[in-house]
């Protein structure tokens, strides 16, 4: 999955001090049933001593913070301005991952929901950062998710909240999508062979928009693209199965279930509650658009379609068509 992943110091006596942009990490402890529970995460910028301009900004499928310091510039989170907290969620081989965990290693570990993440950066931010409070969340695809999920579960607890091409409760599409990568990944630690990795690699190329898949790979070459991806597919088990638990987490996503599993109701109650602006892109192949988008409208949020032809990667393709307004709504001057 690596090619879908197109892309202050600490408070005195609250954190260990550390420099602006290092790695730091919160250990919690348990997280559920998941023991050893070490969350990593970098900042941005200064708390101010009103101590109301904290963003948090979860990292997506796959990603770590360490990528992600783009996201901490103006126009979208200016540090001169915000305490930006970049987290790297449960799951990416940063924090306690399959890969890491000393206690519960590669299968052993627990099934993981965007819940358990969600619910490991309250701690972060409260147990941790001594933090009650955030200016704003906002994240990129599974930190969308995420994003979605802090605003079902803690609506109070941020002034303005910005899913970015996530979504609330994943399709079908993005089921079937998701489990089928999965079984491939599966298949991949069982056999270590060619045969699993080729699959992926084709694979890999059906989430691109049809025209961008087209331009990238010419009809003769279409074999030699998936024999060439292939062999540069490198395994690596602990990875793998960080993938797995983080994709199983998507895929069990639904903040309907904080409303009875009533969406329209839970978009009903966070459209009272919440300020929200809500970004997709038009060509998802990732994390499809439609849930997002029949959300924002039934919640009467502000939307916002990109359509720059890159599918989920449009936030990458021309950043300036959603930083600008997403940056606006999180400043209030929308």
């Amino acid at each position: 999955m690596r090619r879908l992943l197109v892309f202050l110091a600490a408070l005195a006596g609250l954190a260990t001090p550390a420099a602006a942009q290092e790695q730091q990490f919160a250990d919690l402890g348990t997280c559920g049933e998941i023991t050893d529970c070490r969350i990593g995460y970098r900042t941005h910028g200064t708390l101010n001593e009103a101590r109301d301009n904290a963003v948090l900004v979860p990292a997506w499928y796959g990603g770590r913070t360490e990528a992600m310091a783009f996201i901490a510039t103006a126009p979208l989170l200016d540090p001169e301005r915000y305490f930006v907290i970049l987290v790297d969620p449960i799951g990416n081989g940063v924090s306690i991952s399959p890969s890491n965990s000393p206690s519960q290693p590669l299968g052993a570990f627990p099934a993981l929901t965007i819940a358990d993440m969600v619910e490991s950066q309250h701690r972060l931010l409260t147990e941790h950062l001594g933090i009650d409070h955030l200016h704003a969340i906002t994240g990129i695809s599974m930190g969308g998710m995420q994003t979605f999920e802090w605003a079902a579960r803690y609506p109070d607890f941020a002034d303005r909240f910005v899913p970015v091409i996530g979504s609330p409760r994943l399709p079908a599409y993005d089921i079937v999508r998701w489990d089928t990568l999965n079984a491939i990944r599966a298949w991949e630690r069982a056999c270590r062979c060619p045969e699993a990795r080729a699959i992926n690699a084709g694979f890999g190329l059906t989430t691109r928009p049809i025209g961008v898949a087209n331009d990238t790979v010419a009809r003769e070459d279409a074999f030699d693209f998936i024999e060439t991806r292939a062999a540069e597919d490198t395994f690596d088990e602990g990875t793998s199965w960080d993938l797995e638990r983080q994709g199983e987490a998507m895929i069990d996503h639904d903040i309907s279930r904080h409303f009875d599993g009533d969406m329209e109701l839970a978009a009903r109650e966070l459209g009272r509650r919440v300020e929200m602006m809500v970004v997709v892109s038009r060509e998802d192949r990732i994390v499809a658009p439609g849930p997002a988008m029949d959300f924002a409208r039934l919640a009467g949020f502000p939307l916002l379609v990109t359509d720059e032809g890159c599918g989920h990667g449009d936030f990458r393709c021309n950043p300036d068509v959603w930083t600008a307004a997403a940056g606006a709504f999180i400043a209030g001057e929308d």
